[in-house]
């Protein structure tokens, strides 16, 4: 987009809680703009960023359970 760049991600995490042996998958969505305050033709110098980032938790289904 012009001299303006745009970057994103996705991430998925397994973060362990209190006992080792449980877990909860959770999801992570990044946006960036990284806007150059410069005019055209000039080192860049001075630039801004805008982020924002959703996370979510993702429950995980039991298959046998989710037929019934």
């Amino acid at each position: 987009m012009g001299r303006t760049s745009v970057s994103h991600r996705f991430r998925v995490e397994e973060r362990f809680i209190n006992n080792p042996n449980e877990f909860v998958l959770r999801l992570r969505y990044l946006i960036s703009l990284r806007i150059p305050f410069n005019k055209a033709g000039q080192p860049e110098q001075y630039y801004g960023i805008l982020k924002n980032e959703i996370r979510m938790n993702a429950k995980k289904m039991n298959p046998l359970t989710a037929i019934a």
